[in-house]
């Protein structure tokens, strides 16, 4: 027989021949050849080596957020596994990727009420007020700020005092005493009335009687008007 040929495979066992050529034909009744013309066996009977292989990534999972940038992620499982000296799978089982990047809508938002302002009346129904600040504006699709910026209430709402208040004064009455009594204080006097009542606390000042002195000359005789 000749060499063995090249092996038919390089691993997991494969097939080489050999072979031969008859030598000396059989001739005058001799005995013919036996055997075959070629002889083959198995070869590299190791098993082959095996590399890794990933089945196809799955479907990507849900986002992390609903917008302001998050991430989702996507799995992949080993479909063969290296063996017998194969190469190792390469790569991660998991990838990521950021997702919905677009800003997140700001709702606006109020700062508190500051304090009340100072009534405009001290009585009779005046108004306070209060103001308050835009915190935050809406942004990006958010909602607008609801309600005002600026707040009002009634207060002091109790009833003014009235000072009351007078007639005019009467005309004066006759003078007390006649000309023969002038040197002994004569008075006459005049009046009022009230002629709108104090309330809610109001205050009522002032007579109303007045008096002052007074001498009648019209009875004197010329000796008495000359002094």
């Amino acid at each position: 027989f000749g060499a063995w040929g090249q092996c038919s495979k390089t691993c997991g066992t494969g097939e080489q021949s050999r072979t031969r050529e008859v030598q000396t034909q059989a001739a005058h009744g001799g005995t013919a050849c036996t055997g075959s013309a070629e002889e083959t066996r198995n070869c590299n009977t190791e098993a082959c080596p095996v590399d890794c292989s990933w089945e196809p990534f799955g479907a990507w999972g849900q986002c992390s957020k609903t917008c302001g940038e998050g991430e989702q992620s996507r799995e992949r499982v080993v479909k063969t596994q290296a063996a017998n000296g194969g190469t190792a799978c390469a790569g991660s089982a998991e990838e990521t990727k950021t997702c919905n990047p677009d800003p997140c809508p700001v709702d606006c938002a109020w700062e508190p009420y500051g304090p009340w302002s100072e009534c405009s009346k001290t009585c009779g129904g005046g108004e306070e007020k209060r103001t308050r600040a835009v915190a935050t504006a809406a942004a990006h699709g958010g909602a607008a700020c609801t309600g005002d910026a600026e707040e009002t209430k009634q207060c002091n709402d109790q009833a003014c005092p009235i000072d009351c208040k007078f007639t005019d004064w009467g005309e004066w009455g006759e003078c007390s005493k006649t000309c023969r009594s002038i040197l002994n204080g004569a008075r006459q006097q005049r009046t009022r009335e009230i002629d709108t009542e104090a309330e809610h606390g109001g205050a009522c000042e002032g007579d109303i009687i007045q008096k002052r002195t007074c001498r009648d000359v019209s009875s004197c005789s010329n000796r008495f008007k000359l002094r």
